[in-house]
């Protein structure tokens, strides 16, 4: 474990799978959602072992990890099989530069592209600034997303651009979801369901997985994420124009036995979690030219809460704009 502080926040990262374990102000909590489900010490004879999503959730400590080069189902890329959210989330990280407030590694994927992150503390922020390299003599698709999970805290609510396209994933339809597949909508309304609060967290146990298309307008927040303080999140929508929004809280399945209480927010290239094939049949892959590099950042800022207003903007550099 890597410890970085400066004058107002604590952040660790670990090499293994390149994750960002925590992030808190140095009297405050980890805003990040984290393990509070059983460890599984093997796979319960009901679910399939040999399944990748399976083994990925079993060893899944939460935080803040990147998918790449793939996001969701197991898919191929140059005939190499990438699993489900690719294999720089299973992978150990080379730590190429250290500081007191900055960390940089770096971990090649086994489609041959590279990718370089580095996590710097600035003030009151995180900022995560990532370069992709294809290192191959060919062009190559992926798909990238930062998944960044925060701590579903009760009564915290969740803030997005309003009025941008929203749709549920089609495919998930868990025991504990209150939204039907395929439901549409603006933000914060669901169409033909409008007294779903999608804003505020419950307390009760809760599961949902949408796609919010974000744009260029690309920043969520959610407020008294800690008593008094709040979390703002700012990211490329040219690279990310899509933000999936994933609430865990309870589901009685494995692994979370009923234990978890996470949040993602997930700035990503693709709207859908069908892997690079079904983001390249709607042109939503990344290509990457041989040799070629692209650049991305997200940024999380914790910020004192303004009583009885809301986030409604959430800038580079982390400036949360409130509603008043």
């Amino acid at each position: 474990m890597i410890e970085l502080r400066n004058e107002a926040i604590v952040a660790v990262v670990n090499p293994h799978q390149g994750v960002i374990a925590h992030i808190g102000r140095h009297d405050g909590a980890n805003v990040l959602g984290r393990r509070t489900w059983p460890v599984q010490g093997s796979t319960p004879t009901d679910v399939d072992a040999t399944d990748d999503r399976i083994t990925l959730l079993r060893d899944y400590p939460g935080g803040w990890h990147v998918l790449f080069p793939n996001v969701g189902r197991a898919s191929r890329v140059h005939d190499t099989r990438l699993p489900f959210h690719g294999d720089l989330m299973r992978s150990e990280w080379e730590i190429t530069r250290q500081g007191d407030d900055e960390v940089t590694m770096s971990c090649t994927s086994v489609i041959g592209v590279r990718m370089t992150r580095s996590a710097r503390l600035d003030g009151n922020t995180v900022l995560v600034t990532s370069t992709i390299e294809n290192l191959e003599a060919r062009e190559t698709p992926v798909c990238w997303g930062e998944h960044l999970i925060l701590d579903a805290v009760p009564g915290a609510v969740i803030q997005l651009p309003r009025g941008r396209s929203f749709r549920t994933a089609v495919d998930f339809d868990p025991e504990l979801g209150d939204l039907a597949p395929g439901s549409v909508g603006t933000w914060p309304t669901v169409t033909g369901a409008g007294d779903v609060d999608l804003e505020t967290i419950p307390q009760e146990s809760r599961e949902r997985f949408m796609t919010v298309h974000t744009g260029t307008e690309s920043w969520a927040g959610l407020t008294e994420n800690e008593p008094g303080f709040s979390v703002g999140v700012s990211w490329n929508g040219a690279v990310h124009p899509f933000a999936w929004l994933w609430m865990e809280i309870g589901g009685a399945e494995f692994p979370w036995f009923g234990a978890s209480r996470l949040l993602g927010i997930e700035p990503c290239s693709s709207s859908v979690d069908d892997g690079v094939v079904g983001a390249e049949q709607r042109n939503e892959e990344i290509l990457l030219g041989a040799q070629e590099r692209r650049t991305s950042w997200v940024r999380l800022a914790i910020v004192p809460t303004v009583p009885d207003q809301q986030i409604v903007g959430v800038d580079a550099e982390g400036a949360v704009t409130w509603s008043g």
